[in-house]
């Protein structure tokens, strides 16, 4: 046989009592749905920055391809101004227009020329090497326009993500000319 122990009356009332207990649950659950939301909003606005940036490259990637006149520094700087302005970046964007070359004597595509705006070199042969993978195959003479789009992202909160740079590469054939020009001189 089990003997209960009497609580006193005061003692019993307080541990009987279901009052407050909302604001309890409320005090530890609400900071944890607030940081929920934050983190939902945060990782969605990376998502919504990232795609900007893919939407953007494929629109200046385009214009490009169209361009039967050459394309000198400024205006790639232009084009980049207007990524800046199609992205929404609050921070600033880099761009890289490249134009690569399949010869019959060669295994690999070459760099014809490339142009950069914003905090970007213009694209080395040995950085080519590099691309490679990323280029499609090409028919011997035919040439193709490699752009290459950054935009950074900087997180409203840093305890979800850490500021970082979204990279977007296109790769397109000009339609009207046998080849974009790029005057880098």
């Amino acid at each position: 046989m089990t003997r209960r122990m009497r609580l006193p009356a005061p003692l019993r009332r307080f541990v009987e009592d279901g009052s407050g207990v909302i604001s309890v649950e409320a005090v530890l659950v609400v900071p944890f749905m607030i940081w929920a939301i934050f983190g939902v909003f945060t990782i969605a606005d990376g998502f919504r920055t990232m795609h900007a940036n893919v939407n953007a490259s494929y629109a200046l990637a385009d214009a490009l391809s169209r361009m039967t006149d050459p394309v000198d520094a400024e205006d790639v700087a232009g084009l980049n101004r207007l990524h800046r302005i199609l992205t929404r970046a609050s921070e600033g964007t880099s761009l890289r227009v490249s134009v690569v070359r399949q010869d019959a004597d060669r295994q690999t595509p070459t760099l014809v020329d490339s142009l950069a705006a914003g905090n970007r070199e213009p694209l080395t042969s040995a950085e080519l090497q590099t691309l490679l993978d990323e280029i499609p195959p090409m028919g011997v003479g035919e040439t193709l326009i490699l752009l290459e789009a950054w935009s950074r992202f900087q997180p409203l909160t840093s305890y979800m993500l850490e500021p970082m740079e979204f990279r977007s590469f296109v790769v397109t054939r000009p339609r009207f000319a046998p080849q974009l020009v790029l005057e880098t001189g």
